[in-house]
């Protein structure tokens, strides 16, 4: 059953979301190179010399995007942290509920592939309002979720291959439209580490992530069967945003901000929120 209070909503983060990242962050980061279009469009927008935050930002593939931009990186975990810290970024080591800023500060703010981790509702709204807080009057705020709903393989004839909204195509992938859609909210998503120099997590983890598509990712000790290897499988926490669900946290929130843009990109739904 999924948590009711944040005591509960704390444990499942922090066994099924904090912890899988510190462990898979070196393999994690291995395997997110390419900055994505649409997210590109966003800073590449904004005026020079803005101050921006990534919030979640990973391995900071999008920190150099525009060089223009003063941008600013946070991560909940510290092994990605310190990739980041290796490449010369401005990262700090924090929660997207506990954000270290002032209110008010930034221009604009990005948080890609975070909120979903969120598995409760109030928290999910709350981390939206913390985004927000950090803003500016008039400062932009581009989140995105992933989408309950996928897209559907263009070809019916071929085997499809199972990809996660934030793994994105294979490199020189002509059709990007193969996954299947979530049957329910709440999943876990295996993660199949693998050793440097060995198959990619697309490779290896095929036929897990279709799984936890199918299965709704409850059953976990069914997926792959690798759970009796320990530090072959690793299951992140995710709630898969229905189309409308996004939309209507923000509508909550329509009394700092207002909606800009709503729509779905690679598997995603987005949103852009300009504070008040």
């Amino acid at each position: 059953s999924m948590p009711t209070d944040d005591v509960a909503a704390l444990r499942l983060e922090q066994e099924h979301v904090h912890e899988v990242y510190e462990q898979i962050a070196s393999h994690f980061s291995g395997t997110r190179h390419t900055a994505w279009p649409k997210v590109c469009e966003f800073l590449n927008r904004l005026p020079p010399g803005s101050l921006v935050l990534d919030v979640g930002c990973g391995n900071g593939k999008y920190i150099n995007v525009n060089p223009s931009l003063i941008m600013l990186g946070c991560d909940r975990s510290f092994g990605l942290a310190s990739i980041c810290r290796d490449r010369g970024f401005s990262i700090a080591v924090c929660d997207i509920l506990s954000l270290p800023y002032r209110r008010g500060t930034f221009d604009a703010c990005i948080c890609i592939a975070v909120v979903h981790h969120l598995s409760t509702r109030e928290r999910r709204l709350a981390a939206l309002r913390h985004l927000l807080d950090v803003l500016r009057p008039g400062g932009l705020l581009l989140v995105y979720v992933w989408a309950q709903e996928q897209e559907k393989s263009a070809n019916k004839g071929r085997k499809k291959k199972a990809q996660t909204p934030d793994e994105g195509p294979k490199s020189g992938s002509a059709n990007r439209a193969q996954r299947t859609s979530f049957e329910k909210q709440d999943v876990f998503v295996p993660w199949r580490y693998a050793e440097p120099g060995k198959k990619s997590v697309m490779q290896q983890a095929e036929q897990c992530t279709d799984s936890a598509a199918q299965t709704g990712g409850e059953d976990k000790s069914s997926v792959c069967g690798l759970e009796g290897k320990e530090g072959s499988v690793f299951h992140r926490y995710y709630h898969v945003f229905h189309q409308t669900e996004l939309r209507e946290l923000c509508e909550e929130l329509s009394s700092v901000a207002e909606m800009a843009e709503y729509y779905h990109d690679r598997g995603n739904w987005c949103v852009v929120l300009r504070k008040l």
